[in-house]
């Protein structure tokens, strides 16, 4: 059994995100959704950030790498999927997953369910589903924002899904950062490109600042 902790970045866009998510799809090519967004509903002047979830997603990755967990930078949150696939122990392993997201990634529409259930296809609104429906899943913390649209699905009872649901504050708060791997993700179809350096900075400040301790660290012994 493997600890995931999955962080989308879209989390911290949590206080304007309404304003365009009913406009974005999975697939669409982020370029051209930002330009369509720009030219017909010109929300540029409107969108912002949580500067103090951005502060808290540094903390939370720092901490949880100090503690050895490892950190794989993905841009599209199905890309999570290959990367557990890629391990050659993957047939026998499983996860207990925190995902710390604006989304649920169970699935939103009945076709996105009987997409993984038919073809097991999936994208970025429901690779969760996909490790739940193949009981590769021992438990699903979703890390959800205060506005974030609830699971809805009359065949399923979300306490049938979700080992918990809580905020970043809580779950901060009650973690014991143990995990085995970090997969942060970009998103770049929720995340407007003014504010992709901020996922560069974060990544590179925290990866130096863990680089430099362990050093330090060495240099002690």
């Amino acid at each position: 059994m493997r600890k995931i902790l999955s962080i989308d970045f879209d989390i911290i866009m949590y206080p304007c995100i309404k304003l365009y998510n009913d406009k974005v799809s999975g697939d669409a090519n982020p370029t051209q959704l930002w330009e369509y967004l720009d030219v017909e509903h010109d929300i540029q002047e409107f969108i912002c950030y949580d500067a103090k979830t951005l502060l808290s997603l540094a903390v939370l990755i720092k901490t949880a790498m100090r503690n050895g967990a490892k950190l794989h930078l993905i841009t599209e949150h199905q890309e999570i999927i290959d990367k557990l696939k890629a391990n050659e122990n993957y047939d026998e392993e499983t996860f207990i997953i925190s995902n710390i997201d604006f989304h649920h990634d169970i699935w939103y529409r009945p076709e996105d369910k009987n997409m993984l259930v038919t073809f097991e296809e999936y994208n970025c609104s429901n690779w969760l589903g996909l490790l739940y429906l193949h009981n590769k899943t021992e438990g699903i913390h979703w890390i959800k924002a205060a506005n974030s649209p609830m699971f809805a699905d009359p065949d399923h009872n979300p306490s049938e899904i979700f080992t918990s649901v809580t905020n970043l504050n809580e779950f901060m708060a009650n973690t014991d950062y143990e995990f085995d791997d970090i997969y942060f993700c970009l998103s770049p179809q929720w995340v407007p490109y003014k504010f992709h350096h901020l996922y560069t900075l974060i990544t590179a400040l925290v990866e130096e600042e863990v680089n430099t301790n362990d050093e330090h660290c060495n240099e002690c012994e």
